[in-house]
């Protein structure tokens, strides 16, 4: 995902649906270098959320242009990950 966010700034749509092995740290990258994100599901990414909410919150605060975040199935997640 590192590799993904350095390179593909503009991107606007990211499927990560059923990725296992997805963490937070993973997506806070992709938050922190895709800014131009639309649309980014992470439905039954299970190890999102395991630390804390950090990785949505960073969603929030860098993917200003979010239509669309599919987080379905992540059961670690708080209201203020949210």
């Amino acid at each position: 995902l590192r590799v993904i966010a350095a390179n593909l700034c503009l991107l606007e749509n990211l499927d990560l649906s059923g990725c296992k092995e997805v963490t937070d740290l993973g997506v806070r990258e992709i938050a922190q270098g895709c800014t131009r994100l639309k649309s980014l599901s992470l439905k039954d990414c299970s190890k999102i959320g395991e630390f804390g909410d950090q990785a949505l919150v960073q969603v929030g605060k860098k993917c200003h242009d979010m239509e669309n975040l599919n987080f379905y199935g992540i059961h670690h997640v708080s209201d203020s990950g949210i």
